[in-house]
């Protein structure tokens, strides 16, 4: 014990002692009472004072233990100290077009992407930003490449696991990009399918309800269920771009937009395209004709005119889908479009279509759809309890040449996807065709 705490202690001890004397005195008289109540109270304080002080040596105490410890391990076995380094940020050159919506904010990924297209018409090496592989959510190289790209060495001898990280990249830029442009992936219900095919089980609709007495026998209910396939199916598209564009183009950003909306545009009318009017090559029905087939067609509707719709042919159409239906919506065709917008303005027809912020039909969302059989004037429904779209996990690849059409001068661009779809549970729809013969 150090001379502080033992004199801390002591004093701690005598205002006890002295405390504990004071309780055991008798008092005779009013004044006598008074005055060693008063006295208790400033021991009491004392005490206290006293107690905190030796709790306050007793941390001291350890702490110097700690300290002595630490410096001990210390002259054994060494404290290597790492600098930290400092965090860069990527900023996009001045001038540089803005990345789309589909990078999601993601500039240096978008930047990074344009660079590496670029250089595969170029002829050259592609050399990513110095933090891209550290923002990265996709490390594709090994922890010694990447401790060694971190220590400054050259990342140009990191170029082909550089080139699969940046095509990763490229390959969520051209998923997202095809959610936000395709109808299907929007209304359908979604699944990520992960291998060539999946069954999803779709249920029936149950009996009602019974009620019992207490302690009665309930009966079973054996509910109908079925299984929808998603098998994939491969679409790819092949481009050729102009290597004068890719040597022109300043923005390495807009380069990686080019290349974005190529594909996207490509597959989201190809996605939409098969997903309502079917591919009998690839054995899938489509959506019309699931719906027109399912009970005799009793769900399938013929308009009047097809300059006009009548408030009658669209509430049967409400009214003729399952009763449980929920979150439904009106995909409407151009022409379709044309003659719905014509009965609204008309206010002897009662302006079926009131919100002033989003086109709408009996308060049901209208979507304008460019697919749609040339037959058909709209759809109502509930596409996600009706259908289902499958994509492939990781299920797009890109891939480039700058040989390929060398007689054209041109670098050449193949996108490949494998996407599924099923329109299980028709019922939840109906579909409304122009008059025969028109």
């Amino acid at each position: 014990m150090t001379p502080e705490q033992e004199k801390a202690v002591k004093s701690l001890n005598d205002a006890t002692e002295e405390l504990r004397n004071l309780q055991t005195m008798n008092c005779e008289t009013p004044e006598e009472e008074e005055a060693r109540s008063k006295e208790i109270d400033r021991l009491v304080e004392t005490v206290e004072a006293r107690t905190a002080a030796v709790e306050k040596e007793r941390r001291a105490a350890e702490a110097l233990a700690k300290v002595e410890s630490v410096r001990s391990a210390t002259k054994a076995t060494g404290i290597t100290v790492r600098p930290v380094a400092e965090e860069r940020k990527f900023r996009l050159p001045v001038g540089s077009e803005k990345p789309a919506r589909c990078w999601n904010g993601d500039e240096e990924g978008a930047y990074n992407v344009g660079l590496y297209l670029r250089s595969l018409a170029r002829k050259e090496k592609f050399v990513p930003t110095p933090t891209y592989r550290a923002a990265s959510a996709y490390p594709v190289a090994s922890s010694d490449s990447i401790a060694a790209y971190g220590s400054g060495e050259d990342p140009t001898t990191f170029t082909d696991s550089m080139s699969k990280l940046v095509m990763r990249t490229l390959f969520d830029g051209i998923i997202n990009e095809v959610a936000y442009t395709a109808l299907c992936p929007q209304l359908a219900r979604t699944f990520v399918v992960p291998t060539s095919g999946m069954q999803i089980p779709i249920t029936d609709e149950a009996p009602y309800a019974k009620f019992y007495t207490e302690l009665d026998h309930i009966d079973p209910i054996q509910p109908v269920v079925k299984a929808a396939d998603l098998n994939l199916k491969k679409m790819a598209h092949l481009n050729y771009c102009s290597s004068e564009l890719l040597e022109d183009t300043a923005s390495a950003v807009s380069v990686a937009n080019y290349v974005i909306s190529t594909f996207t545009n490509s597959f989201a009318k190809t996605i939409d395209n098969t997903w309502l009017q079917g591919n009998s090559g690839i054995g899938v029905t489509g959506l019309v004709d699931a719906v027109c087939g399912y009970n005799s067609g009793a769900q399938c509707f013929e308009a009047a005119s097809a300059e006009d719709v009548t408030s009658a042919e669209l509430s049967k159409m409400v009214m003729s889908v399952y009763r449980n239906t929920q979150n439904a919506a009106w995909l409407v065709s151009p022409t379709g479009w044309a003659a719905l917008m014509a009965h609204a303005v008309d206010g002897a027809n009662g302006q079926i279509i009131t919100n002033n912020v989003q086109t709408s039909i009996y308060g049901y969302q209208v979507v304008l759809c460019t697919e749609l059989p040339s037959d058909v004037m709209a759809v109502f429904g509930s596409f996600d309890q009706a259908c289902a779209y499958g994509v492939k996990t990781n299920g797009v690849k890109i891939i480039a040449s700058d040989t390929r059409a060398m007689e054209f001068d041109a670098v050449t661009y193949m996108g490949s996807m494998r996407a599924a779809w099923n329109t299980h549970s028709p019922q939840f729809l109906s579909v409304l065709k122009e008059p025969s013969g028109v």
